[in-house]
């Protein structure tokens, strides 16, 4: 057994070390339920692999806290070179998946060579890469590939959208979040890779800080506004210019009120629950938000433009606390809402 912070010597293994045995055997049971060679139901497969892997982080604490975990320390070399730091044909092969469109004869030789089997569909992670010293992950199923491309760590990760496959990559990811790529065939990982780190370079920190996983076509639509900054910016503030003679509170209320509005199909009743407010409420913001816009915020030529400065307004904001009420919210009090509070009067 290696001391703790320490490899074995490349081509000397050493003997197999009985901790890293067994979260194998708990890991290859999890991931043969994920992946439907165990019969079982979907929402079995999915707890039982969340469990496993959840008891499996809890294991490789416990060993690292008592120094007995092989090979689990502090690396200061590659970050990433998870469960085989020696295996140079895993580390050509992750290469090979990301630098552009893989040749399906050249890819299916290098498997080969790296004893990796090759999925039908895969997706790539892109995370953040550390700044201070990385700890080598030691339990990982081996049908995952980990490395460092173009100055960033990632994870290739086969069958994404399988029974309980989600469940299993939040798990993995738990201690450290990325920005996941769409599924696509194994040889067009490269694709997969450029989105995801498209979406960790452009999407909003608070974002990525929030979800452990965020998966980079649910946010298409955000991505498309970012990919160019300044004209987004230019839109919003030509859109938006009459919200700028208000204070920033009420700039903050209303612009969220607005974006509600013209996303709910202009129903008071569904933005009020959006919103958590009473729906008179929000009629009252809406004949506020008309005087300063006039005629055009009733044009439906012109409503993609607001919902694009509206979103653009919101990704380009400094993240913080939903609006609490507005002084200029003149409702009468009993039917003003905020979150958590008993709305009082009924609807007019």
């Amino acid at each position: 057994m290696t001391k703790q912070g320490t490899r074995a010597p490349a081509g000397r293994p050493g003997p197999p070390d009985p901790i890293d045995q067994a979260v194998d055997a708990a890991l290859s049971l999890a991931v043969g339920l994920a992946r439907n060679d165990v019969e079982c139901t979907p929402d079995q497969a999915e707890a039982v692999a969340r469990d496993a892997l959840e008891h499996i982080g809890r294991l490789r604490r416990a060993a690292t806290a008592a120094g007995v975990l092989t090979g689990a320390g502090e690396v200061g070399g590659d970050p990433c070179q998870c469960g085989a730091p020696d295996d140079v044909h895993r580390r050509d092969l992750v290469q090979l998946l990301l630098s552009s469109p893989s040749d399906p004869d050249r890819l299916r030789r290098a498997a080969v060579r790296a004893g990796w089997e090759l999925p039908g569909t895969l997706a790539v992670v892109a995370m953040h890469r550390p700044q201070g010293p990385v700890t080598v992950r030691r339990f990982l199923p081996a049908d995952i590939l980990t490395g460092l491309h173009q100055g960033l760590p990632c994870l290739i990760f086969p069958d994404p959208e399988g029974p309980g496959r989600r469940s299993v990559l939040q798990t993995l990811l738990s201690d450290d979040p990325g920005v996941v790529g769409p599924t696509v065939g194994a040889s067009r990982a490269e694709s997969s890779w450029r989105l995801a780190r498209r979406g960790l370079e452009l999407l909003p920190a608070d974002l990525l800080a929030r979800h452990t996983a965020v998966y980079v076509i649910d946010h298409a639509r955000d991505l498309l506004l970012l990919q160019n900054r300044a004209l987004s910016r230019e839109l919003a503030a030509r859109k938006l210019a009459p919200l700028q003679r208000l204070r920033p509170a009420r700039r903050a209320c209303l612009a969220e009120t607005l974006l509600a509005y013209l996303e709910c199909g202009r129903n008071a009743v569904s933005v009020a629950a959006r919103l958590h407010a009473h729906p008179q409420t929000v009629r009252h913001r809406m004949h506020q938000i008309a005087d300063l816009f006039g005629p055009a915020i009733d044009d439906p030529a012109q409503t993609l433009d607001y919902l694009i400065a509206l979103r653009t307004h919101r990704l380009l904001t400094a993240a913080g606390p939903r609006p609490g009420p507005d002084p200029h919210d003149t409702a009468p009090r009993c039917l003003r809402s905020t979150e958590g509070e008993t709305v009082k009067g009924h609807d007019t």
